[in-house]
């Protein structure tokens, strides 16, 4: 996939741009409009966003700053969950802190930031008691982002696993949804990877799963209860224009968006712009930008 927008760019590149106000998104390849007019200018919720987990006062800088550039992109709320501390290497390290600093971030910016539950271990079956005495306190709108199947991470947890399919049973029982980065292929066969997560979508009809930085096609026809994320690299499904949402993954104190390639990497407000360019060109905008997320997170009003 990498080599395919490094193709595109390649292209882009020696194009070069045109005469009118058009360019391309430089990884999608879609057309984008700089015209104000034809960007979608309604609110966002942009709902995968990382603290920084290494110091509490580096952290609680960054979210400062985030809310403040978040205010500048025009996005009415942001949800925070943990970034599990990792090395290259090892696998990741994770805290209970996390939650608190999450925690400390909403009650800060309550009317910005939506707290997600997700400092627990996915393998460490005591999380299950700190997962439900969490969520008995009705103030987690969310569970996630779970690293299940990550290579950067290096986790391996099958999505179906006694204790993810416990974790999903909360969920339902607690109505949030769960954002998962599940990279089925990664540490185990495609099919048996894809077919975890199939077992896991079909044992848990009632729990509202995101999967982070893709749109599946083929399991978002087959299960109702899935959803995905658009983001600024995306080209939009629209025939799943009910289950898609927005989600950055920001998490670095420069505010700058990963894609998974170097050549473009934009700051928060300038993805949340491009997010702006190719909404316009979507059907149902405003569902993508905020309606799906809203309804989901039982927000009022």
């Amino acid at each position: 996939m990498k080599n395919q927008y490094l193709f595109l760019i390649l292209i882009i590149m020696l194009l070069g741009c045109t005469n009118e106000s058009k360019e391309f998104s430089k990884l999608t390849g879609q057309a984008i409009n700089n015209n104000l007019n034809e960007k979608y200018l309604g609110p966002i919720i942009d709902m995968h966003a990382h603290i920084y987990p290494s110091s509490s006062s580096e952290n609680f800088d960054y979210i400062d700053n985030l809310v403040l550039e978040a205010k500048k992109a025009g996005v009415s709320k942001i949800c925070l969950g943990l970034h599990a501390r990792h090395l290259n290497n090892r696998p990741p390290t994770y805290s209970y802190q996390h939650d608190k600093w999450i925690m400390r971030s909403y009650k800060k910016y309550p009317d910005i930031i939506i707290p997600f539950l997700g400092s627990f271990n996915p393998d460490d079956e005591t999380s299950l008691v700190y997962v439900e005495n969490e969520l008995k306190k009705n103030i987690w709108k969310g569970i996630g982002e779970l690293d299940l199947r990550n290579s950067i991470k290096q986790t391996k947890t099958p999505m179906n696993s006694t204790i993810m399919m416990r974790v999903f049973l909360l969920a339902s029982k607690y109505d949030v949804p769960v954002l998962i980065h599940n990279e089925f292929c990664y540490g185990t066969k495609c099919e048996l990877g894809k077919n975890e997560m199939r077992n896991a979508l079909k044992e848990n009809p009632q729990t509202i799963f995101i999967i982070a930085h893709e749109c599946p096609i083929d399991l978002m026809s087959e299960f109702s209860n899935l959803m995905c994320e658009l983001n600024p690299f995306s080209i939009v499904p629209n025939e799943f224009v009910d289950r898609i949402i927005i989600g950055t993954d920001v998490q670095s104190p420069d505010l700058i968006i990963e894609s998974g390639s170097e050549i473009y990497l934009p700051r928060y407000y300038e993805g949340i712009d491009l997010i702006r360019q190719i909404l316009f060109q979507t059907h149902d905008a405003e569902k993508i930008a905020y309606s799906n997320a809203a309804k989901i997170l039982n927000l009022k009003g």
